[in-house]
């Protein structure tokens, strides 16, 4: 999820037109269709968010269950 770091709040992602509303949360590896109807196919550990207007962002990253992070493991 791509997140607004100035207000906590989800980012307001486009797509690769620069209009089309993009989903600001992905999941890697997934299609995602912005509201234009563009298809974004993501491989594998893949993930993108086209375009946003300048500003400050945080990446919010959850692993899929039984997973966690950061890793117990040693």
């Amino acid at each position: 999820t791509l997140v607004n770091a100035d207000t906590g709040q989800p980012a307001e992602v486009f797509g690769d037109d620069g209009r089309s509303s993009f989903p600001s949360t992905v999941i890697s590896g997934s299609t995602v269709t912005d509201s234009g109807g563009a298809i974004y196919a993501f491989p594998p550990g893949d993930y993108r968010f086209p375009l946003v207007r300048a500003g400050r962002y945080r990446l919010v990253v959850e692993p899929p269950a039984p997973f966690t992070a950061p890793s117990a493991a040693t």
